[in-house]
């Protein structure tokens, strides 16, 4: 079983917090954080360097000839970990991932929306 973690946008940047043991635990370190605060769940994936993949990244999948355009990572039950693009298509992380060799965090929806609207451009 993967260990829980999650971080956090406030507003200014995205912090880590620190681990509870409880959701009881995460929901007080809200409160006390910030109560507008984002919550980002671990997804248990890691991108081609061995970084960790957090709802609310931005990532993109390659090939050796291509890239795709960049996706927003989400959780949504019951279906799992999907990626959401610009354009508003949604996918099932397996049936993406699949189709391509690699995958790469390059950045976060709060901190580099920019990424995202590339992406519809593209």
């Amino acid at each position: 079983m993967r260990k829980l973690k999650f971080r956090c946008w406030n507003g200014i940047a995205i912090i880590a917090i620190s681990e509870p043991k409880t959701i009881h635990e995460l929901v007080e370190q809200e409160d006390e954080l910030n109560p507008d605060i984002i919550i980002m769940q671990f997804t248990g994936l890691k991108d081609k360097n061995g970084k960790e993949i957090f709802e609310g990244d931005v990532v993109q999948f390659s090939n050796s000839d291509r890239k795709s355009k960049p996706c927003e990572v989400l959780i949504q039950m019951p279906r799992g970990v999907r990626v959401k693009f610009a354009d508003g298509w949604h996918y099932d992380w397996i049936k993406i991932n699949s189709s391509w060799e690699e995958v790469e965090v390059i950045g976060s929806v709060y901190e580099n929306k920019e990424l995202l609207e590339e992406g519809r451009e593209r």
